[in-house]
């Protein structure tokens, strides 16, 4: 039993009828679309004289099976509801000497072919003359063991293929000379692809190397690599037998070959069989259903997926990019296993992951916005034909924002950095938003969901925390509900803090429901150096004013203080606008 491109399995008895709903197979299957460049191009006579044909002339009930004969025979009777002018019709049309035939073309040369016979249909969807391709494949062959589609698309021949254009009996005589002449030897010349030269001679066999699943060699491959396996110096590795690229680890050349000519699973590249493009397992079949359905203009499977409003470019290894390279968000998978998005600057990557990646945000508690760049870039992100993230993309850009103006107003405040901003030979040169938001650090409020500042990001203070409870970080302003000084009546609450319980630094963290801590407290305690339980005669002392971080006159270090509106006091003490 064969399954449809959608995954389902066709029941011989009712599978045509599946099939003409089906938009999965509408979509993929390679007959289908040829028939229907065909069938665009004739006349509305030709397509009578061909319905009727099929209707009337072929016998599917023995072509399909014996047992199917209630479905067959229902066609059949189809037919004879004819009208009499349609009848009339048809036999008209076949005075006609034009034929359906004349539209089969070779892609190679470019000639239509009257005799199918001529033609061999290639699983690469080349349909090609034997006449133009024997040569080649004669030539190959003979040299390589393998042959290639003429049209540079990469792909090798199968065993079938080769037999139905080079006879069986000259294919036997041409694999003892190939076989013979690299076995018999104790090296082998090689030609790497980029036409660089040596003699290999046989490796020590390694009964310990893993292929890519992680299982051990057995001793018949773990030979074949040591002695077929060609490592040049431009880092290629090829197989000095069958010239494959890279070495097929854990296959033979006979095996690889087999495996190369037979189909493969869209996203896992597991063997299969029938008509199906993805094998049965559930993952393979969730990412076929999120998946693009249709054909590139190059005649190629769109890779991108069914939410997006157009189609990204081709990632197939003949045309511009490469779906063969790994999405650089999670360096597990390529490309093509998986539905991927084409952001605005370009790159490519998996659907699932960009959007995991969005979704989860930043990692530590401190606010950054590496997620919402490209990996590859450090572009803004921005996927203009995948509406999925539109909305998400927003909340982002307007978190930025808002954490932007912030540190800006804080920094011109401060008078902060002018000095690297415009300094030529820096590195911040020019750039005041990015000095700001590196400068400055911002948590999010786990009660109030608003960004608030916890200080400034030294060396000292950059130790967010893998781990952390989210339920800690509260900004000064709920943290101070009911406290004199929660709300400043001219700049609100966004620049309303606490100083750290236990050091001379703008807390960060409010734990507990009654203590603040900085970053570096907030580290130490949770690293098991309970800087809670010592007492106040070992916490550092503060310096005094002049040299104290906070530049004010404040309790002893070891007793919760609020600070107030930073702007307002800054205000007062340096005479200052703002």
């Amino acid at each position: 039993m064969q399954a449809c491109y959608c995954g389902e399995l066709l029941d011989l008895n009712y599978g045509a009828s599946h099939l003409i709903r089906c938009e999965a197979w509408v979509n993929n299957s390679s007959l289908f679309q040829i028939a229907k460049r065909i069938v665009q191009q004739m006349q509305g006579s030709i397509l009578v004289k061909l319905e009727a044909e099929a209707l009337i002339m072929y016998d599917f009930e023995s072509l399909i099976s014996g047992d199917i004969q209630v479905e067959t025979e229902q066609r059949r009777n189809q037919s004879d509801d004819m009208d009499e002018a349609t009848r009339k019709l048809i036999q008209d049309m076949e005075k006609q000497n034009r034929s359906v035939d004349d539209w089969l073309k070779c892609v190679y040369c470019g000639k239509p072919q009257a005799d199918m016979s001529e033609l061999v249909f290639l699983n690469c969807e080349h349909m090609v003359c034997k006449t133009h391709i024997y040569d080649q494949v004669y030539e190959q062959y003979s040299k390589t063991g393998t042959a290639k589609c003429p049209l540079q698309c990469s792909y090798i021949l199968s065993n079938e293929e080769l037999k139905s254009i080079v006879s069986q009996e000259i294919l036997d005589k041409l694999t003892p000379s190939i076989t013979e002449l690299l076995d018999n030897t104790d090296g082998i010349f090689v030609t790497c692809p980029c036409g660089n030269a040596s003699w290999l001679e046989p490796g020590k066999v390694d009964l310990t190397y893993k292929d890519e699943s992680g299982k051990v060699l057995s001793k018949k491959y773990a030979k074949h690599m040591a002695k077929y396996r060609f490592r040049c110096n431009c880092s290629k590795v090829t197989c000095a037998r069958c010239k494959a690229e890279p070495y097929h680890v854990g296959m033979t050349c006979e095996e690889f070959k087999d495996f190369q000519s037979a189909k493969h699973c869209r996203y896992c590249n597991s063997k299969i069989t029938g008509s199906s493009i993805v094998c049965g397992q559930a993952d393979c079949k969730e990412r076929y259903k999120n998946s693009c359905k249709k054909l590139l203009t190059c005649g190629h499977q769109c890779y991108g997926t069914n939410a997006e409003t157009k189609c990204m470019g081709c990632l197939h290894e003949d045309c511009s990019q490469d779906g063969t390279n790994y999405c650089n968000i999670c360096y597990v998978e390529n490309l093509n296993n998986a539905p991927c998005v084409k952001l605005g600057c370009g790159h490519i990557y998996h659907a699932d992951c960009l959007e995991m990646t969005i979704s989860k945000r930043w990692a530590g508690p401190r606010i950054t916005f590496k997620f919402a760049m490209c990996p590859a870039c450090n572009a803004w992100v921005s996927t203009p034909h995948y509406p999925s993230l539109t909305k998400e993309l927003e909340s982002v850009g307007v978190l930025y924002e808002d954490i932007l103006d912030k540190a800006l107003k804080r920094m011109k405040f401060e008078n902060e950095g002018n000095d690297r901003i415009q300094n030529p030979t820096d590195t911040y040169y020019n750039s005041p938003e990015r000095y700001a938001l590196d400068r400055y650090s911002y948590y999010m409020c786990f009660k109030c969901k608003k960004p608030y500042f916890g200080g400034k990001k030294d060396c000292e203070q950059n130790n967010d925390q893998a781990k952390f409870d989210a339920k800690e970080l509260v900004c000064p302003a709920c943290s101070a509900v009911g406290m004199e000084g929660a709300d400043c009546k001219v700049h609100g609450k966004d620049f309303i803090e606490f100083k750290c319980k236990f050091c001379c630094n703008i807390s960060a963290w409010f734990c507990w429901g009654t203590t603040h801590f900085c970053d570096t407290c907030h580290t130490k305690q949770n690293n098991g150096d309970y800087i809670s339980k010592k007492p106040r005669s070992e916490l550092p002392a503060c310096p005094g004013k002049d040299t104290c971080p906070l530049k004010i006159r404040h309790p002893a270090n070891g007793e919760e203080f609020a600070l107030g509106c930073t702007l307002c006091r800054n205000m007062i003490e340096n005479n200052k606008g703002f």
